[in-house]
């Protein structure tokens, strides 16, 4: 330890990991990604969203379950079908009573989202 702070670590509590749904997208274009490997997210949270070339809004990819992001795309580019976001829905966690945090924007997208599969 480098004893840069006062006090002792606390351990945190390991997550079990019920399921892993993926997120697949629906459109060959560029998504940009809002959330890092490693966070929590809940359900309706706005996971990134999917640009067309020139900038244009196209949809938004949400959290279908509340759990932590196991892996996502590292690269901007992204094909039609192809799995981007796995995330670890985490056992016995609840709901967040805010979807999404009120500094987070909607982007002016049609109705639709990205669908979840679980695999």
């Amino acid at each position: 330890m480098l004893h840069l702070l006062p006090g002792e670590l606390a351990a945190s509590a390991p997550y079990l990991i019920t399921q892993r749904p993926t997120l697949s997208s629906p459109h060959t274009d560029f998504f940009y990604p809002l959330v890092k490997a490693g966070e929590l997210v809940y359900p309706g949270g706005r996971l990134g969203y999917v640009t067309d070339l020139f900038g244009r809004p196209l949809a938004d990819s949400v959290a279908p379950v509340t759990g932590v992001v196991l892996y996502m795309s590292a690269t901007l580019p992204i094909s039609r079908g192809e799995s981007f976001f796995s995330i670890g829905q985490v056992a016995g966690a609840r709901p967040w009573v805010s979807a999404a945090p009120a500094t987070q924007k909607a982007h002016p997208v049609r109705a639709e989202v990205f669908r979840a599969c679980l695999i």
